[in-house]
Order: structure tokens, then C-alpha cells, then sequence
């Protein structure tokens, strides 16, 4: 905060802050979240609210989320549907989240059907609360982590959801072409 006070250009700090939180809160990790939780604070407090308000929105969206995936975890838990404790998706408002041109870039990807199934019930039970939203999965921001059987040797392995998506892609083949996986 004290070399914030400093800088002349404040909204160049601000355009880069928001463009380098939006990455580190999409790797999910909570202690980097609460830091930068503070440190959005005590921007508000120098600067005003107008000043924070696209940082803001990035801790509504996640607040949020969190809000809707517990939910969704109770209904489906209820209802019988796929629900793994390992699920987690976020919400997020499209303007507030994207963090460079080529992050509009959607690869389209057929996922494997349980993965299909369980962004399914959560699309129909997100939308069914919230009417007249639509919601879009960026399978590039995804995060995996998988168990890799490798000649013998398991590793464990995270990855984005489309390198998860091809690598599953070898649970059934031993050898694939590129115009098969493509």
C-alpha cells in the first residue's frame, strides 16, 4: 500500500491488478484470495469504491459462487444426481472476467459423458434459479487433477480441462492420430 500511495498512474496499476488478480483467483487458492481480499480493501479505502468497483466484482462473483455450488451440492444430494465433492464451478459475470484477447477464444470440446452429466445438472439447476441467464463453461480456465497410469508408474497430474479431456481420450486407445483426437 505504501508504494501504491507513490504511483502517478493509478489506473495503469489498476488495469494490470485486475488483469493479474482475475488470473490468480481462477487457480483457487484461498490463501492468495483472502490477501488480495485485503489488499482491495484497504484500495477502497484510499481510492474509493469507483476505483475498486471491476475488483470488486471479481470477490461478488466468487462469494457467489460459493453460495450457488453449496446449493447445488444440498439439491443434488437430495435428488440422487451426480454431485462428486470434488465439483466446483464458478459463476462468474463475463465483463468483469476477462483477462486478455485471446482469452475469448472458446475451444470446443466434446467432454467425456460423466463430466457432460455433471455440467449438466448443475447448468439445469443454475438456470432454473436464475432465469434469463445464460451460462457458458471455458473449459481453458478449468482446472483437473488426475490420477495418469504410465507404463506402469501412476502420477498425479493437474491440467486444464481440455488436456484433461484428451488425455482421457487414452483410457480406451493406446495410440491416437491427431485427426482422432481432433
Amino acid at each position: 500500500i505504501s508504494l501504491f500511495k507513490c504511483l502517478t498512474c493509478k489506473d495503469v496499476f489498476e488495469a494490470y491488478y485486475h488483469l493479474y488478480l482475475t488470473r490468480r483467483v481462477l487457480m483457487l487458492k484461498a490463501s492468495v484470495i483472502q490477501a488480495d481480499e485485503f489488499f482491495a480493501s484497504k484500495l477502497r479505502e484510499i481510492c474509493g469504491s469507483d476505483y475498486t468497483k471491476r475488483i470488486d466484482t471479481i470477490f461478488e462473483d466468487l462469494h457467489t459462487s460459493s453460495r450457488v455450488l453449496s446449493d447445488f451440492q444440498k439439491e443434488a444430494s437430495k435428488s440422487q444426481k451426480i454431485s462428486p465433492r470434488y465439483f466446483k464451478a464458478l459463476v462468474l459475470s463475463h465483463s468483469s472476467w476477462i483477462t486478455s484477447v485471446d482469452d475469448l477464444h472458446r475451444t470446443p470440446i466434446e467432454t467425456p459423458s460423466e463430466v457432460t452429466e455433471i455440467l449438466s445438472n448443475f447448468a439445469q439447476f443454475y438456470l432454473s434459479r436464475n432465469p434469463g441467464k445464460q451460462l457458458e463453461w471455458n473449459h481453458h480456465f478449468s482446472r483437473v487433477k488426475m490420477a495418469v497410469n504410465g507404463r506402469g508408474t501412476v502420477k498425479e497430474i493437474q491440467c486444464n480441462g481440455i488436456a484433461a479431456t484428451i488425455i482421457s481420450l487414452f483410457n480406451n486407445h493406446e495410440y491416437l492420430t491427431k485427426r482422432e483426437i481432433i
